[in-house]
C-alpha cells in the first residue's frame, strides 16, 4: 500500500475551529446534498457557511445541528454584521447563504427577508461604506410598482404570484406551468401547498385572472415555470433578490 497522502489544507472535510463536530457534520452534509453547485462551489460554499455558524459560536449560540438556529439568533446575527461595520451588499449576500442553508434543513422562517430582520438601532446610520443613510422607509418601498417597471416581466409575475398566493421567491419560482394552466382555466389545482389553495379559495377570479397572465407568459417565453433558463433554483432566488434590491436601491436614490 502506497504513502498516505495529506488532506489539502482547504479541504472541506477539515472541521471548522470552534464549530462543534455534529454541527460542522451537518453543515457539510446539507452542502453535500445540494446537487446544483459544482463541487468546488460547494467547497466555496461550506467555507462561508463554516465562517458564519463560527461567528454564531463566538457570540455564544450553541447549536448542535442547523435546525435548531431560531429566528431571534439569526436577528441577533445580524445585528452583529451591521456593528461590524459591514457593508449591506456583503450582509445581504451572507442573510442569502444563511436563508439557503435554512431552508434546505427545512426550517420554517427560512424565507424571511434581511429588510425583516434589520436592526431597528441601525436605521438612519451610514453603511460601511460611507453611502447615504439608509432609512426606516426602506423595507417598504413597493416593489411591486418598482417591478413592474422592468424590462423583464419575471420580477414582476414572480411578486405578484407570491403576493397573491402567498408564497416565497423559491416556490413562486418553482410552480409549474400545469399549475397555472389548472387555475387559469378555473380548474382546482393537482398540487400546491396548503396557503396556496387556501388564497386561490379566498379570492378565485383574481387568481384565475393572474394564472392566465402568468401561463401566456411562460408559454411566451418558452420556459416550464418562471425560473430563468439556465439557473437553478438557489441561484434564481438569488437573482431575485439582488435585482429587487437594485431596485430599491434605485429608487431610494431617485427620491
Amino acid at each position: 500500500m502506497g504513502p498516505v497522502r495529506a488532506r489539502p489544507a482547504g479541504s472541506s472535510r477539515r472541521r471548522a475551529p470552534g464549530l462543534p463536530t455534529e454541527l460542522d457534520a451537518d453543515l457539510r452534509r446539507l452542502v453535500e446534498a445540494s446537487h446544483g453547485p459544482a463541487r468546488q462551489e460547494r467547497s466555496a460554499r461550506l467555507r462561508r457557511l463554516r465562517k458564519i455558524f463560527g461567528e454564531l459560536a463566538a457570540a455564544g449560540v450553541s447549536l448542535q445541528s442547523v435546525k435548531q438556529l431560531q429566528l431571534a439568533d439569526a436577528k441577533q446575527l445580524v445585528l452583529h454584521w451591521v456593528r461590524d461595520g459591514r457593508a449591506e451588499s456583503t450582509i445581504r449576500s451572507d442573510w442569502s447563504r444563511l436563508r439557503t442553508i435554512l431552508r434546505d434543513a427545512g426550517v420554517e422562517y427560512s424565507n424571511v427577508s434581511l429588510d425583516a430582520v434589520w436592526p431597528a438601532e441601525a436605521l438612519g446610520a451610514k453603511d460601511a461604506r460611507g453611502g447615504t443613510p439608509r432609512r426606516g422607509k426602506a423595507a417598504a418601498v413597493d416593489v411591486l410598482s418598482l417591478a413592474a417597471t422592468d424590462d423583464d416581466p419575471t420580477y414582476y409575475l414572480v411578486e405578484q404570484v407570491r403576493a397573491s398566493y402567498r408564497t416565497s421567491i423559491r416556490q413562486a419560482l418553482e410552480l409549474p406551468f400545469a399549475f397555472f394552466r389548472e387555475v387559469g382555466n378555473g380548474i382546482a389545482p393537482s398540487s400546491g401547498r396548503r396557503q396556496v389553495l387556501e388564497a386561490i379559495a379566498a379570492a378565485p377570479e383574481a387568481s384565475r385572472q393572474l394564472a392566465a397572465q402568468v401561463a401566456s407568459f411562460l408559454v411566451d417565453s418558452e420556459r416550464a415555470q418562471l425560473l430563468w433558463t439556465g439557473l437553478d433554483i438557489a441561484r434564481g432566488v438569488r437573482k431575485h433578490e439582488n435585482h429587487l434590491s437594485y431596485l430599491r436601491r434605485r429608487a431610494q436614490g431617485s427620491s
